[in-house]
């Protein structure tokens, strides 16, 4: 089973771990979003590289044709 990668499917795990961190640590509001901040900058780079890498893909195989 494959993963699906939207950015729906990053918001709702965003959503997720947010959850955790409110529920399972006792930081601060500005600690929180700090911390959700990095990873959504993390999960917005690994997104433009999913996108990148899958125009190459798209660009190589319809060379091939």
């Amino acid at each position: 089973m494959s993963l699906p990668l939207t950015p729906g499917f990053f918001l709702d795990a965003g959503h997720w771990i947010e959850f955790q961190f409110n529920s399972l640590t006792g930081l601060s509001s500005y600690a929180r979003h700090d911390l959700m901040a990095f990873y959504f900058w993390i999960e917005g780079l690994l997104l433009s590289l999913i996108i990148s890498v899958q125009l190459v893909i798209r660009i190589d195989t319809s060379m091939l044709v």
